[in-house]
C-alpha cells in the first residue's frame, strides 16, 4: 500500500510514503523459497519460449509480449497445484502447462459463454508510453476514450490471467453494448467487494484547503473506479458534496484521489494539492494510469492538470466552471 495502512476509513491525515522494512517473505506462500525460486525460473524460461518476458509482482506477474501486449497473470491456482507435490518434475511440467494455457488461449477458448460474461471487466488503461504493437492491442480493445492518453478497455479476468480482449473477437459472443453492460456490472461488483483503504487527508496550516480523500486497494480495478465515480463516492464517502462537481485522479491502478469542488482559495489549494500528489504517484510508482487531475461536473469530464514530462512541469488548466468557482472571472 502506498499510504500508511490505518483503519478501513479514517479522517486522520497520513503521510504519502512509509519506510520499508526488510523481512523474510515467502516468494510464493505455500512453497518454500527454494521451490519458489525454481518456479520463477521455469516460468521465465517457458514464457521466453513464446517470445514473452515476465515481471514478478508478489503472487502475480505481468507478461509483455510483442503480439499480445501486457497480460496480468496470477499464480495462486498454480501454487495450490504444486503445494505438497514432491514430484521432482512437477514444477517444470506445471509451469509448462500454465504458460501454454496463457499463451495459446487454451483457457479462454474452452470457456462457456456464461463464464466469459462473468469474466468481462472495464478497465482504464494508459495509451501513453506504449510500443507500436502495444498501442495497436489497446486500440483494438478500446470501447471509448476516457481522456487524452487514457482509454476504456475491455478485459477478461480468468482464474489465471487478466488480458485485454479485442472487440473484433468479443463481438463473436455478443454486441459491444451488451458486453459493456456486463463488464460494467462486473466492475461494480469488484469495487463493492474490494478491501479499500479510505483516508481523509487534511490540509496544512499553510494550505488549509489542501484536503482530499484517497482510496487505495490491492484490487487491480481500483484505478478504474472513475468509470463509476459519482456512484462509488456516494457509497464510500456520502458526506462529500458532489453538487458543484468532483476533482479526481487515478495515478495508478491501485489508487484514486478525490475532492469536492468548493470556491475561492480553498478550491485553489485543493486543486494544487491533488495535482501534485497525482503527478508524483503516477511518475514514481509502478502501473501508472494518468498524472492528470480531472473534473466531473454536470455529466461532463474535463482535464484540469497536465504534466509536461519533457521538463517535468505541472500545468493547471481550469475550465470555465472552475474559473467561475475560483472567482477568476472578469468583472
Amino acid at each position: 500500500m502506498f499510504f500508511r495502512r490505518l483503519r478501513r476509513r479514517s479522517r486522520k491525515p497520513t503521510p504519502l510514503t512509509r519506510a520499508g522494512r526488510k523481512r523474510e517473505v515467502e516468494i510464493f506462500p505455500g512453497l518454500d523459497n527454494e521451490r519458489g525460486l525454481e518456479l520463477r525460473r521455469q516460468l521465465r524460461h517457458q514464457f521466453a519460449e513464446y517470445g514473452a518476458a515476465i515481471h514478478f509482482d508478489g503472487r502475480q506477474g505481468e507478461i509483455t509480449h510483442p503480439g499480445r501486449g501486457r497480460v496480468r497473470v496470477g499464480f495462486d491456482h498454480l501454487v495450490r497445484l504444486l503445494a505438497g507435490n514432491e514430484d521432482p518434475n512437477a514444477i517444470a511440467s506445471h509451469a509448462e502447462a500454465f504458460v501454454r494455457m496463457i499463451m495459446s488461449d487454451e483457457g479462454t477458448e474452452n470457456m462457456r459463454v456464461p463464464e466469459i460474461y462473468a469474466g468481462l471487466r472495464l478497465k482504464l488503461t494508459p495509451t501513453w508510453g506504449l510500443s507500436e504493437d502495444e498501442r495497436g492491442i489497446i486500440d483494438g480493445a478500446t470501447i471509448d476514450p476516457f481522456a487524452e492518453n487514457v482509454a476504456v478497455a475491455l478485459v477478461l479476468d480468468t482464474e489465471n490471467a487478466i488480458q485485454t480482449v479485442a472487440l473484433s473477437k468479443a463481438e463473436k459472443f455478443d454486441d459491444v453494448p451488451s458486453l459493456r453492460r456486463a463488464a460494467t456490472a462486473n466492475l461494480r461488483s469488484e469495487l463493492q467487494t474490494a478491501d479499500i483503504q479510505i483516508v481523509y487527508h487534511e490540509g496544512s496550516a499553510q494550505m488549509p484547503g489542501g484536503h482530499f480523500w484517497s482510496f487505495e486497494s490491492d484490487s487491480f480495478y481500483l484505478g478504474s473506479a472513475p468509470l463509476l465515480l459519482e456512484e462509488v463516492l456516494a457509497e464510500w464517502v456520502p458526506e462529500m458534496d458532489q453538487s458543484n462537481g468532483i476533482l479526481f485522479a487515478m495515478p495508478n491502478r491501485h489508487l484514486m484521489l478525490a475532492r469536492e469542488v468548493t470556491t475561492g482559495n480553498d478550491l485553489l489549494q485543493g486543486l494544487q494539492s491533488v495535482a501534485m500528489v497525482a503527478a508524483r504517484f503516477a511518475m514514481e510508482r509502478s502501473h501508472p494510469i494518468s498524472s492528470s487531475v480531472y473534473l466531473s461536473y454536470a455529466g461532463g469530464r474535463s482535464t484540469i492538470s497536465e504534466v509536461d514530462h519533457s521538463v517535468k512541469e505541472l500545468k493547471i488548466i481550469p475550465d470555465a466552471h472552475l474559473v467561475h468557482q475560483l472567482g477568476l472571472e472578469n468583472p
